[in-house]
């Protein structure tokens, strides 16, 4: 069980349309599901659906982040990070909460990764959250669920959300950032882990992005048979696993 999960879909038990889990919570979430065995995770990475987003989901939001005695994160300027929220002196609450979302469209958050500003009305409330791509946000408005009261995103959208982000930390360290290798390795593992849950059924439609994400994680992910093994994987392989994502995901 991942810490505080019960206790933040008690608390926004009724906010269920206004936000969506992504991440290793919902990837543990969708297997626990299916009764398959998923990884250890501690922090939950929320979307905020921005159509739908009220006053009175931030108000409680932040109440729980003032119950949770969290700490805000700062970047290396100094500047807070009003997206991240880290180490809460409350035990009970979630090791780490990240806000992502839809840019509101202004020039300050035109590209993905960057960060915008939602200011909620009646008594002034801002919220800030990492962009998701477009089409993306989109993909994952069409490709939520609810499980056991918890809206998180499925398995036919988190794994290209597991595969781009792969592909962007792969891309950072190339460039000489300095990434954690396990950091990356876990994206990978993560689709490998995903994908017993997908069917032999084709999507309708999918994003060029998604589309070309996939065809670059499969022509590009390096690891044999043997790192199926390694994560319980016996009646597959790499191979298999590539042919049903290019399926699915309508890649030719």
């Amino acid at each position: 069980m991942i810490r505080g999960l019960d206790l933040f879909k008690r608390r926004f038990e009724e906010y269920k349309d206004q936000y969506v889990l992504i991440g290793g919570s919902a990837s543990w979430v969708v297997m626990d599901k299916a009764g398959l065995p998923f990884r250890p995770t501690k922090d939950l990475d929320i979307v905020l659906i921005i159509e739908t987003l009220s006053y009175e989901f931030t108000k409680a939001f932040y109440q729980f982040i003032r119950d949770g005695k969290y700490k805000i994160s700062q970047k290396s300027n100094g500047k807070s990070c009003f997206y991240r929220f880290t180490k809460p002196e409350n035990q009970d609450y979630p090791f780490m909460i990240e806000i992502l979302s839809k840019g509101n469209g202004s020039s300050d958050d035109l590209l993905p990764g960057s960060i915008t500003r939602m200011s909620i009305e009646e008594e002034i409330i801002s919220l800030s959250a990492i962009v998701l791509n477009d089409d993306l946000y989109t993909f994952l408005r069409n490709n939520t669920t609810i499980v056991e009261g918890l809206s998180v995103a499925d398995e036919i959208c988190l794994i290209p959300l597991k595969i781009r982000a792969w592909i962007d930390l792969t891309e950072k360290k190339i460039s000489g950032i300095k990434i954690k290798e396990g950091d990356i390795q876990k994206h990978k593992n993560d689709v490998y882990l995903l994908s017993q849950l997908l069917t032999a059924n084709p999507l309708k439609e999918v994003p060029n992005l998604i589309q070309k994400d996939v065809v670059f994680f499969s022509e590009n992910c390096p690891d044999k048979d043997d790192k199926l093994k390694e994560l319980g994987l016996e009646n597959t392989s790499i191979h298999e696993i590539m042919v049903r994502l290019k399926l699915i995901y309508l890649v030719s």
